[in-house]
């Protein structure tokens, strides 16, 4: 398993220190296995949203696409990776087609998000059993001390996320990759701190020349 999503974040935040504004990275949901399973090829995004003590993981499904509520055993609404301690899952939130509110809940480990493996952590969806699941979007928070998104090895791909969507009459798990985009508030935020870089690296060599 390879860490670097809190590393990323934690980075940006570092560099944009002097910002209030949160660090933000999208990943979209463009891998599926056989790639026929859900005729598409971009189901949504998962963005990452850098909080105290954690991370806002949000999931958008694209148009056409819902969470699968097949209720199947081996697959949850979301599957990832996450080192840590004392993790905690809270404020869940999801928006179904209808207007209704929807529950989901911490769900542990994963053995097989098939076909793309186990992972460590989940997100199940525990409302009604059957699909069209009218479930579009959903989101929660994970605390914890010394947080890392991991990504697992599928294929030749750096898996972060896996999502088991209903899509056109189909069902079955698509993926995230690693390469997720940070937004324009998080760009703005590495500007800065590159900016600061340059300019402290300047100061020094100046100090250089004068000595």
């Amino acid at each position: 398993m390879k860490l670097f999503a809190a590393a990323t974040l934690a980075g940006v935040l570092a560099l944009g220190a002097s910002s209030a504004q949160a660090a933000t990275v999208m990943y979209h949901l463009t891998v599926n296995s056989p790639p026929a399973c859900c005729g598409g090829t971009d189901y949504g995004t998962v963005t990452v949203t850098d909080i105290t003590g954690g991370f806002n993981i949000s999931v958008a499904l694209a148009s056409g696409v819902e969470v699968n509520a097949n209720g199947n055993s081996t697959h949850d609404a979301l599957a990832f990776d996450l080192s840590g301690s004392g993790i905690t899952f809270g404020n869940f939130v999801s928006t179904l087609g209808t207007g209704a509110s929807s529950e989901f809940a911490a769900s542990g480990a994963i053995g097989n998000a098939s076909p793309f493996g186990a992972f460590n952590n989940s997100v199940s969806f525990t409302g009604p059993n059957g699909n069209p699941s009218g479930v579009t979007s959903f989101s929660f928070d994970v605390t914890g001390t010394g947080l890392a998104l991991g990504s697992t090895v599928f294929d030749g791909f750096n898996v972060v996320f896996v999502a088991d969507v209903f899509a056109n009459g189909l069902t079955g798990n698509v993926a995230a990759i690693t390469g997720g985009i940070p937004e324009p508030a998080s760009w703005g935020l590495m500007i800065l701190g590159f900016g600061g870089i340059g300019a402290a690296l300047r100061t020094r060599r100046q100090r250089m020349a004068i000595a």
